[in-house]
């Protein structure tokens, strides 16, 4: 008799762990079948947050120059930020005694005459000051009032 209440106690707990094993298993495919759920809704709210961004920055891009539009504040605080960056990248770029190449953006020393990236020939900034009042003059096109003045106690 002692036997048989082992057995049966046994029994009954094999029974109740079996069934606990299954709930508990149950409860972990729900919970990992809501979490896959979730991160497929978080990757389309992704979607969605990317393509308003893609169409505010169209709209920006073609209503830009209208500053009177309903979004004149959005604009100018745009506009704003954006002058800051080219500012604090020149100053970079000044620390660094770089510039960038207008035809492929490529980083190059300041003193170079040509980009090592795409070959493209820079023009001296000296030069191009001093040459076009000088071709100016050899052409005789420019007034009295427009010619740059002349310092004679200068000696160079």
């Amino acid at each position: 008799m002692a036997r048989r209440y082992y057995m049966d106690f046994f029994e009954k707990l094999g029974e109740t762990i079996s069934t606990k094993s299954k709930d508990v298993a149950k409860k972990a495919k729900e919970v990992a079948e809501v979490v896959s759920l979730n991160a497929k809704i978080s990757t389309q709210e992704d979607i969605i947050k990317k393509t308003y961004a893609q169409i505010g920055q169209k709209y920006y891009e073609k209503y830009k120059e209208d500053s009177f539009n309903e979004f004149g504040a959005e604009f100018d605080s745009i506009n704003h930020a954006m002058e800051e960056i080219k500012r604090l990248q020149d100053e970079i770029q000044t620390i660094k005694n770089t510039k960038i190449c207008p035809k492929c953006q490529e980083e190059v020393p300041t003193d170079s005459a040509f980009c090592s990236k795409c070959g493209a020939q820079f023009e001296a900034e000296s030069q191009e000051s001093e040459k076009a009042p000088q071709e100016d003059r050899n052409n005789d096109k420019v007034s009295e009032e427009e010619q740059p003045e002349v310092n004679d106690d200068v000696i160079i």
